[in-house]
């Protein structure tokens, strides 16, 4: 849907750190993202503590 409304817009799909080198790192998987050319933003989360 965003495609056709603003089809210069670059999407990209977020994930942990853990996540892109256990699943991400298999071979059909990269193949499928450079295929779909899904941008990824891969992160190294931290975990906050909150003190309420």
């Amino acid at each position: 849907m965003l495609e056709k409304d603003e089809p210069d817009r670059k999407i990209y799909l977020a994930i942990p750190e853990q996540t892109y080198t256990t699943l991400f790192a298999r071979p059909a998987v990269k193949g499928w993202i450079q295929n779909e050319r899904v941008n990824l933003l891969v992160s190294n989360p931290t975990p906050k503590s909150c003190n309420g």
